[in-house]
């Protein structure tokens, strides 16, 4: 029987990117992934890609409005931002 390779947490942020964007909040949500900033460095050396981000205004559960870093879109090399 042939034995099943467990996704790393990098294999499927990188898939998610390929059609969603996401937040720290929503990899923790959806993905299981705590360290987001983490996974896409080690995204962007494995695949040698560009992960596109931007920082967005949200509002938090105190009603303060505050930044978070949005990833979304991969970039492949001699692509630009």
């Amino acid at each position: 029987m042939p034995t099943k390779t467990k996704q790393t947490q990098v294999d499927r942020l990188y898939e998610h990117l390929q059609h969603y964007s996401i937040t720290r909040l929503d990899a923790l949500n959806t993905l299981g992934i705590f360290e987001l900033s983490a996974r896409v460095g080690e995204l962007e050396k494995k695949y040698n890609v560009r992960v596109r981000r931007e920082n967005i205004q949200v509002t938090n559960r105190f009603d303060e409005s505050v930044t978070v870093t949005k990833y979304f879109g991969i970039l492949e090399p001699g692509q630009l931002l």
